[in-house]
């Protein structure tokens, strides 16, 4: 999985927050601070807030879900995400699903963890390689979460990395969907104290999960013994 350039220093400073202000995967508390969502529906800018924009919106779980709605129903939903106060995003009463701002003030919805930060048995910082230019962080899951990620993966990636996918991706923009090429489900967004850090799509079923990002080895390290004490 791999993410656009610009988003890679947004990352790495917003990891490193959460790090230094969460008690990481080791308990019961904190662990939720470091979430990975499926994306639901392509996600929207918002332009304009208004109160309460979900109120009686049926708001779907999954991206099957979002398909069954009428179409006038889907372009209330894009409305809704668009009407988000980013400052204080919504919360879905009844359900898993998550309304979450980017650093960009681009909407998504999103749906039940597929892991969170308890998950995560053993965070390793990633050296420079050939083939990669920066750090990056490594992270080994529960044989659980692992377990949920491989299914999941399996079901929801590109099978072709073709035009826009051959290099980076990092957001649902072009358009996803179940009638595109590529489906929302195919990228999950990594969510940070609550704000959506990365979006990548996946290209491969996995178990283990890397994050790329702007870092450096003194960051990096730093990230992976917070997320893994």
């Amino acid at each position: 999985m791999h993410v656009r350039a610009r988003w890679l220093a947004l990352a790495a400073a917003a990891l490193a927050l959460s790090a230094c202000t969460s008690s990481g995967s080791g308990g019961s508390r904190g662990g939720d601070w470091f979430q990975a969502r499926p994306l639901i529906m392509p996600g929207q800018h918002a332009t304009a807030v208004r109160a309460d924009p979900f109120r009686s919106l049926r708001v779907p779980a999954t991206e099957y879900g979002y398909y069954r709605l009428s179409r006038r129903e889907q372009a209330q939903l894009a409305d809704a995400l668009r009407a988000v106060d980013c400052a204080h995003p919504p919360r879905l009463a009844g359900t898993a699903d998550r309304v979450v701002c980017d650093t960009d003030s681009d909407v998504l919805l999103l749906g039940a963890p597929i892991f969170t930060g308890n998950d995560v048995t053993r965070a390793e910082p990633l050296p420079p390689s050939e083939s990669v230019a920066g750090w990056r962080l490594s992270l080994s899951l529960t044989e659980t979460a692992a377990d949920t990620m491989y299914r999941w993966t399996s079901r929801y990636h590109v099978m072709r990395q073709t035009g826009v996918f051959t290099d980076v991706q990092m957001s649902s923009k072009p358009p996803c969907g179940l009638a595109m090429l590529t489906q929302c489900s195919d990228f999950t967004a990594y969510l940070s104290n609550g704000v959506v850090v990365s979006v990548p799509v996946t290209f491969s079923a996995v178990r283990t999960v890397v994050v790329d990002g702007d870092f450096n080895e003194k960051l990096v390290t730093r990230l992976a013994d917070k997320i893994a004490r």
